[in-house]
Order: C-alpha cells, then structure tokens, then sequence
C-alpha cells in the first residue's frame, strides 16, 4: 500500500533551500535514510512516524501545492550505492561535551559509567569521534540540555576523581545522509577532506545508526559554509548528483537558430 502526505514543500530536498538555494528534491529514498534526515534535523517528519513503517508500506510526501507533482516515495527499496550522498542538513546550537581521564589513567569502564549516566538522564545525544585520547569520550547534545547533562556527568566524576568534564558550546552538526555513509566509506573519507580544502575545521564526527549518516561537528559560524560546500562537492544541484567523485563530463544542449531555439535563448 502507499500512505500519501501532504505537504506545503516539494518533498524531502537535499538540503535547507533557505540556506544552499539550490537544493534539490529527492525522488525516492529509503526508511531508514528518512529517518536519518530527520534525526539531523529535517522538520518534515518525525522519526517516531518513520518507525512504524515496514516494507510493505510506501510513504509519498506530496505539495499540495503542486496536487500533480510525484513528490518523494519513502520505501524499504534499497538505493543504489553508486549514490552513496543524498542530503546535507544541520542541526545548530548544540553543545560538545567531553569526559578526559587524568594524564596517564586507564579508565574505559569508568568513561562507560558516565556515558551510562547520560542514557539514564534521557536526554537526547549522539557519541563523538574527537582527536583526543582514545580514553576520552565526547557527546553531542542540544545546548538547552547542558545544565542536565554536565550534572548526570559529574555525578560520575565525583566519585571519580580522576575524571573532568569540558564543554564546548556554540558549534552545529553538519549532517551527510546517504546509504554509502557508514563506517570509513569513500563518502565519508570525501566529506571530510571536503570541509578541510574548505578550511573549516571538525571538531568532532560520529557515524550514525547503520550505514546511513555521519555527522561533523563545526563552529556555529561556519555551519552555512560547510552545507553549501558539502552541497556542491557532492553534486547534488544537479540531476544525478550524490556521487563521491565529481562527474567528468556535462551535458551540452545544442539549439538552432529556428523559432523554437531563439524563443529558448
């Protein structure tokens, strides 16, 4: 069966259009990449919506607008990996938080107990990948949500001396959604060299849930750059576009100069 949404936007597009113009619309993607989106911060459907679907179900989020427009179809089809990139989204004011052990300690057991404490609070995060010590563990989370992680936190630490909080405000998490995204893919291995030629620096990354997203922690000031040149690196202004290499041709329309070519230049 297929479940049609109605909507006052096109379908899921490939990015913010208030902020990368030239977003495109997405024809199809998978649950679990609409799932994704939405946990990276697309507004158009909400993941607990996106979780009771099954392959048997097809969603197609339509314009109302535009009753005649085919919209974007949500399915279990597999996409092809040939395309590993679908979207750029962003989620801004956030907030990194990091538990560093004492210079020489050992402690991956009592890092767990403090990223434990957080899973208890109930507050929304995502773990983080950072150039730090492999024993020390950063989290993503919404900066409204401090106050009551950095407490879950130092609940922990108390009892711990040899554990210190650091907090990092003011950054935003740049998200890549695509089914080529999990663990170290050529598309995630682009996304990054993509914002270091860009000279914005990540602070931190994380992969998502499968093989579906990665997320890039930046400066919040350079949250825009870093979409639009994520955007076009990939190509997806254009039809076609999502592969992690660039394409090596273009098309070129050749006109006439009959009525039908002068009234099209």
């Amino acid at each position: 069966g297929e479940v049609w949404l109605w909507k006052d936007v096109p379908g899921l597009l490939s990015a913010d259009p208030r902020t990368v113009p030239e977003a495109r619309l997405i024809p199809a993607v998978n649950i679990r990449e609409a799932a994704a989106l939405s946990r990276h911060g697309s507004r158009l459907l909400h993941p607990r919506a996106l979780s009771i679907l099954n392959g048997s179900v097809r969603v197609r989020v339509r314009p109302f607008g535009e009753p005649g427009s085919t919209g974007t179809v949500i399915s279990g089809v597999e996409t092809a990996d040939e395309m590993p990139v679908k979207a750029i989204t962003a989620l801004l004011d956030m907030t990194v938080v990091t538990v560093r052990l004492a210079d020489g300690e050992s402690g991956a057991r009592r890092v767990a107990q403090v990223m434990a404490s957080v899973a208890n609070s109930g507050v929304w995060f995502v773990p983080l990948a950072t150039s730090a010590a492999d024993s020390d563990s950063s989290l993503l989370i919404r900066s409204r949500d401090e106050a009551a992680v950095v407490s879950a936190m130092e609940g922990v630490t108390d009892r711990n001396g040899s554990l210190s909080v650091e907090v990092r405000a003011g950054v935003a998490a740049v998200g890549v959604v695509g089914p080529g995204l999990g663990g170290v893919t050529a598309a995630a291995v682009r996304a990054l060299q993509v914002l270091a030629n860009a000279g914005i620096e990540v602070i931190a990354s994380g992969m998502g849930r499968g093989r579906d997203s990665m997320t890039m922690v930046v400066d919040g000031e350079s949250a825009v750059a870093a979409q639009r040149v994520l955007h076009e690196a990939f190509e997806l202004h254009l039809s076609g576009g999502g592969r992690v290499q660039a394409t090596s041709h273009r098309d070129v329309l050749l006109l006439g100069a009959g009525s039908i070519g002068r009234a099209l230049l």
